[in-house]
C-alpha cells in the first residue's frame, strides 16, 4: 500500500477501528454509496462540482457504535440514509434499533470567495434539514477558518462576521 493513497487511507482507518472520518475535496465524480469489501468500510460520496469540491463520510462496519445489555452494536449499510448530497455537504442520518444520529461533512468557501456570504446562509437550510431528522449531529468541517491570534474570543470563520464584540 503506498502511504496516502485511498487504499492505505481505508486500510488505516479500518484497522484502527475508528467509527467516523470526514473528508472534503475529495472530488468524486457521482453521489454514491458503497462497501469497501476489502476493508469493511461504508463510503458515502458527494459528487463535486466542475472537478472542486466533494464530501465524503465513511463509516467502519467492524467498530461498534453502542454497547447495549452487554453486547457491542454495529451498523450496515441498511441503517444509513444520505439525506444531503451537494458538492460542498454531504449528510446522512444513522437509524439503529438503539440510537439515531446524523454526521455531515461540510467544505466552506475560502475567505475570498464571492459565494461565502450564501454559504453561510445555507448552511443554517443544511442544519435545520439534518436537525428535522436527529437532534444527534456529529459536525466535521472544513471552515477555511481564521481564528485571531490576539483576541481568542473574537472568532471569524472564512472573513465573515464582524472582529469587534457588541454587548
Amino acid at each position: 500500500l503506498i502511504p496516502g493513497s485511498r487504499e492505505w487511507l481505508l486500510h488505516s482507518f479500518s484497522v484502527a477501528r475508528l467509527f467516523c472520518v470526514c473528508l472534503q475535496e475529495t472530488r468524486a465524480r457521482r453521489n454514491r454509496t458503497y462497501v469497501d469489501g476489502k476493508n469493511q468500510v461504508l463510503v458515502i460520496q458527494s459528487a463535486a462540482e466542475e472537478g472542486s469540491y466533494g464530501c465524503e463520510i465513511w463509516l467502519n462496519l467492524r467498530a461498534p457504535i453502542a454497547t447495549c445489555n452487554g453486547h457491542n452494536v454495529y451498523i450496515s449499510r441498511e441503517h444509513v440514509s444520505p439525506i444531503i448530497s451537494e458538492p460542498r455537504c454531504l449528510a446522512i442520518v444513522v437509524q439503529t434499533r438503539v440510537c439515531r444520529f446524523g454526521v455531515i461533512s461540510l467544505h466552506s468557501p475560502h475567505s475570498q470567495s464571492k459565494s461565502m456570504s450564501a454559504w453561510w446562509s445555507q448552511l443554517n437550510v443544511w442544519f435545520s434539514v439534518v436537525k428535522s431528522k436527529t437532534q444527534n449531529i456529529v459536525v466535521c468541517a472544513d471552515f477555511n477558518a481564521s481564528f485571531l491570534l490576539s483576541d481568542a474570543d473574537a472568532i471569524v470563520f472564512g472573513g465573515v462576521g464582524s472582529t469587534k464584540k457588541t454587548s
